[in-house]
């Protein structure tokens, strides 16, 4: 089975192409908040789990240490404090 990983990772790599199945998924309603009504549509929050194989080469090909610097979401220690932190020293920065 790793084999047959490691080639089709191989492959996939040496010709720069995704295939269909990797980039399919199935969108799941994940509900807002459990207080509101459940019966609408607009209180769910639509999330697209990936595929166990494509998140495995996510990891392969995309290590968490060359994620964009600018990326403050989804990211460890990082977030809107740091978003405005950076924001108010550009800002503080650009005033001298």
């Amino acid at each position: 089975m790793i084999d047959l990983l490691s080639d089709l990772y191989s492959l996939i790599l040496s010709m720069n192409i995704v295939p269909d199945i990797f980039k399919r998924g199935v969108v799941v309603p994940i509900p807002k908040k459990s207080s509101l009504n459940p019966n609408k549509a607009e209180n769910y929050r639509p999330i697209t789990p990936s595929s166990p194989l494509s998140k495995l080469i996510e990891l392969l090909i995309i290590p968490d240490d060359d994620a964009n610097y600018n990326q403050f979401g989804f990211r460890n220690k990082r977030g809107t404090c740091s978003l405005l932190n950076d924001i108010y020293i550009f800002l503080t920065i650009k005033e001298v």
